[in-house]
């Protein structure tokens, strides 16, 4: 029934029950409102607003935290290099760019709004390691960059003496372009170690490298030896683990040790940023925290923060340096930037002189190498050993699979001692 004949029915019926009084009564003015039913309410649930309350904070920090780890992995990833060839590459470039020192170059003149200071004229002590800086900074300026200008492929070896090669291409801090192209053959030895030996090469300079196992322990590591002669050379270990990648470096002049470092890398931003720990003939430790900024991809800035530890004394402070050409033969020299208060401008290892550009940096695919040996060969526990050896040996024009696990370990502050003569504390 609609609710105006219901409404209609109530009137009439009331009509016929009316007594004699009607025609004291308006009827017209009764209003009938319309029914609404009974709420009834349920008695307050400690146990179920508390359940709901927990869920609901639960969702909301679950979100937060996937959002927070998700987004940190995409701009800290504590260890970029991640194929075995960016590995090997990393390895054999940065030991190749630790042989280019440039000499240190003292400034007679050069037009600047800051102080110009001659390095023999210098106060301070971190300017007295510069030739050691100027090393490190070549290697820096070499494999640091934004993880956008820098590649490591696997391509086909156009080299008949040799099975394997890869190239590693990046941008200089004048965005010209890197290329360092390497050709190897690898073997197993009686131990089942695969190990490599072969040729780098960089504009008109050629290297060799080879790699052998050396043991500390119970732990066993591969080091590779880049050399340009048989008295000059650089020998790097893989001693990075799950958490971190680094990387320890002697570098040998005269068959003398010349210094010893440990290199870190991680990325940040999608940039590579590098701690140094140099240790030089005095023993006198340098930490130098390398970061780039590419920004004027033509003309780049490396950022750097160090300390620098002369016996019980430590200075601490920061500097940048870009590059500046010289007048007379246009090739580009490091400045280096003290506080904005000292310039010191020194020689430079050429790099490239054609301008890089996005396609130098794509990623492709040769043949590959197709196994693991970069890394260290066992998971034991790395210990102090005073009787470290070498096992294995350099290899010859052979191929072969790897059969070792690649796996990584740290080595948990412990020394190494990297060969019979020399001992590195990492």
């Amino acid at each position: 029934m609609k609710k105006k004949d219901l409404l209609q029915k109530i009137k009439n019926q009331a009509l016929n029950e009316m007594p004699d009084v009607f025609n004291r009564i308006n009827i017209d003015s009764i209003q009938i409102d319309d029914y609404e039913p009974e709420t009834i309410r349920t008695p307050f649930n400690f146990k179920r607003a508390v359940s709901y309350t927990f869920a609901s904070l639960f969702i909301l920090v679950s979100g937060i935290m996937i959002y927070n780890f998700g987004y940190l992995s995409l701009i800290n990833d504590s260890n970029p290099l991640e194929t075995e060839t960016e590995i090997i590459g990393f390895q054999t470039v940065s030991a190749a760019s630790l042989l280019n020192v440039a000499e240190v170059s003292e400034l007679n003149y050069f037009e600047s709004d800051y102080v110009v200071t001659e390095l023999s004229q210098s106060s301070s002590s971190i300017e007295d390691e510069i030739e050691l800086i100027n090393s490190y900074l070549n290697l820096a300026e070499t494999v640091i960059a934004s993880e956008q200008n820098y590649v490591y492929n696997d391509v086909d070896s156009d080299n008949q003496d040799y099975a394997f090669a890869f190239e590693y291409k990046a941008a200089d801090l004048a965005g010209n372009l890197i290329v360092y192209r390497a050709y190897y053959n690898k073997e197993t030895n009686q131990d089942g170690d695969v190990l490599i030996n072969g040729i780098m090469i960089n504009n008109d300079l050629e290297y060799s490298f080879s790699s052998s196992v050396i043991q500390n322990g119970e732990t066993l590591y591969y080091q590779y030896r880049i050399e340009t002669s048989n008295n000059q050379y650089v020998k790097v270990t893989n001693v990075s683990n799950d958490n971190l990648q680094k990387f320890t470096y002697q570098v040998y002049k005269n068959d003398s040790l010349s210094n010893s470092s440990e290199v870190t890398v991680h990325s940040y931003k999608n940039n590579i940023t590098a701690s140094m720990v140099i240790t030089n003939k005095s023993n006198n430790q340098l930490t130098l925290d390398f970061e780039r900024n590419t920004e004027n991809f033509d003309n780049q800035e490396m950022q750097v923060k160090y300390s620098y530890k002369q016996g019980n004394n430590t200075e601490n402070g920061e500097f940048k340096v870009n590059l500046v050409a010289d007048t007379e033969t246009g090739n580009y020299k490091y400045q280096y930037n003290f506080n904005n208060t000292n310039i010191i401008v020194t020689n430079r290892f050429e790099k490239g002189y054609i301008k890089a550009n996005e396609d130098d940096f794509e990623k492709t695919r040769g043949q590959g190498n197709g196994n693991s040996i970069t890394t260290t060969v066992s998971t034991e526990e790395v210990t102090t050993d005073e009787h470290t050896t070498e096992r294995g040996h350099n290899s010859t024009n052979s191929n072969t699979t790897n059969p070792g696990n690649g796996t990584n370990n740290s080595h948990n502050g412990q020394s190494i001692e990297v060969d019979n003569e020399e001992q590195m504390e990492i």
